[in-house]
């Protein structure tokens, strides 16, 4: 198959991510379509229709994973596909994969009923289409048994709720086999190893953190409730994955200490965003920063770009000069740095009243630099990447996560972005006022 056929939704979210690896290890170069436009990746906004007809033109092979936070669920699982099939409809597209949940039927949460709504939207699309249902991915019971674990001296879990948690990797690489193969309408559901009751799953979360605290069951009503107590999120008949529970904890490493993904809708999800507090910041720096990744669970994360006409090596002068900073952000004072600017070193700055602690975590003269921060026990990352254009300009790049307890009752993505906007404004407008004297 052409490299240039295929197109990954979602590319940079957690199963995306892994889709591409996949079709990379089998010699195939996809396309990554995301919202957020970074390098390497394709715009298309799903929620707006921005730029998806661009995305789509000449692609054989859609595989769909876009994932979307709470607020936008629906838009972008049920109106986002509605959106992308009709698009895809005209593309000339020969296999429309996707991914969904298994128990859909019978788990009456709205995320489930919106996945549900979607898988009869390409059912009905005329187009050839696989759909692939999976049991939900480790990650996803890891930030279940997080948010039970903020009760001190004791976990309390849900009695009786099953759950067969899977590998994101091994369902990616079982949708990319898919993907290149024939459509072939509703697969086998795949599940992980073993189906494990939430309390299991807490005890040997507990275990591989050290922590000595008990775990107490209490019995929960309501519809959801029994759903999971019945097995709706299982399939023991289907188990594909041999990633055990604890073989992916034990894969966590350095960043087993950091509460996870907030959950979808409801009042965990709510709690999670409330109380999220991201990896440690060395985890933030080492793990995140230094590999090119922002947060991308953090509660609050924006992303913006600009096009400065004026050469990158103008552009990187002003960005790796914090000490210039004030000169064209006037925001930005009080700033230390020492030894100077390099990988690993240290500055303090202020941004108006807040005094940040910061890192660099890249230094690349001329394509990025990227740093971490603390400020009032909030975690940072913020990365900036530079791209020549044509006629001698400048791509800017930048995205930054922020986590913290109690973050949000405060500040919001839509401040971030808009103070982000200000930022790459004035950092523009210093660039070509330079370039032309």
């Amino acid at each position: 198959m052409d490299a240039r056929d295929v197109l990954v939704t979602g590319g940079t979210g957690r199963l995306g991510r892994r889709v591409v690896d996949r079709l990379r290890a089998e010699g195939i170069e996809p396309r990554v379509m995301s919202r957020s436009g970074r390098p390497g990746t394709i715009r298309g906004d799903l929620l707006t229709g921005e730029a998806i007809e661009a995305a789509v033109r000449g692609a054989d092979t859609i595989i769909h994973a876009a994932q979307s936070p709470t607020r936008e669920s629906r838009r972008t699982a049920v109106e986002g596909t509605e959106r992308l099939l009709e698009i895809t409809a005209g593309a000339r597209v020969s296999h429309f994969v996707y991914v969904s949940v298994v128990g859909l039927e019978r788990v009456t949460l709205s995320y489930y009923r919106e996945k549900l709504d979607a898988e009869r939207l390409v059912e009905r699309s005329g187009l050839p289409w696989t759909i692939l249902r999976s049991t939900q991915f480790h990650e996803f019971a890891l930030s279940m048994v997080r948010a039970q674990n903020r009760v001190p001296f004791v976990a309390p879990v849900p009695k009786g709720w099953l759950f067969q948690p899977i590998d994101t990797g091994e369902v990616a690489s079982r949708l990319v086999e898919l993907a290149l193969g024939l459509p072939s309408g509703r697969v086998p559901d795949i599940a992980g190893p073993e189906v494990r009751t939430l309390a299991s799953l807490t005890r040997a979360y507990l275990s591989a953190m050290g922590s000595k605290k008990g775990v107490v069951e209490f019995p929960l009503p309501g519809k959801v409730a029994r759903a999971f107590r019945e097995g709706a999120q299982a399939a023991p008949a289907s188990a594909w994955g041999d990633i055990t529970w604890e073989e992916f904890l034990e894969r966590q490493g350095g960043i087993m200490q950091y509460p996870a993904t907030p959950t979808r809708g409801g009042k965990i999800g709510m709690l999670n965003r409330l109380f999220y507090g991201g990896p440690s910041i060395e985890a933030l720096h080492e793990v995140y920063a230094k590999k090119g990744r922002i947060d991308e669970e953090a509660p609050i994360k924006a992303s913006r770009e600009v096009r400065i006409e004026a050469p990158v090596e103008r552009v990187w002068g002003l960005l790796s000069d914090p000490r210039g900073w004030g000169a064209w952000y006037p925001d930005i004072h009080d700033v230390r740095l020492d030894p100077g600017v390099e990988a690993g070193a240290r500055f303090d700055w202020a941004n108006g009243k807040a005094h940040m602690r910061s890192r660099f975590a890249v230094v690349e003269a001329g394509r990025e630099i990227t740093w971490t921060g603390v400020a009032y026990g909030a975690k940072a990352v913020h990365r900036h990447v530079l791209e020549p254009t044509e006629g001698g300009a400048t791509r800017v790049f930048s995205e930054e996560s922020m986590a913290g307890p109690l973050l949000v009752l405060f500040y919001t993505s839509a401040k971030l972005g808009a103070e982000m906007e200000e930022w790459l404004s004035a950092l523009k407008s210093a660039a070509e006022t330079f370039a032309e004297e």
